[in-house]
């Protein structure tokens, strides 16, 4: 049992391993004269983080009545 357990041990701790992850973010929007509305989304990362790519995106939203 001991041989086994030491060897798991061996095994799991030359393991390497990196984590990279994102810290936060805000959504908000603004509500156009048309009806239609613009969302805004801000991430906070860290510099060296996950890359993220910039693009603008459009949204459908489905079943839900407009004001």
């Amino acid at each position: 049992m001991k041989k086994l357990l030491l060897t798991a041990i061996v095994i799991l701790s030359s393991l390497t391993s990196n984590a990279t992850h994102v810290l936060g973010g805000e959504i908000s929007w603004r509500c156009l004269a048309n009806g239609q509305y613009i969302f805004s989304m801000a991430l906070y990362r860290d510099c060296t983080g996950i890359p993220w790519t910039f693009v603008n995106e459009t949204i459908d939203i489905q079943g839900v009545p407009l004001p």
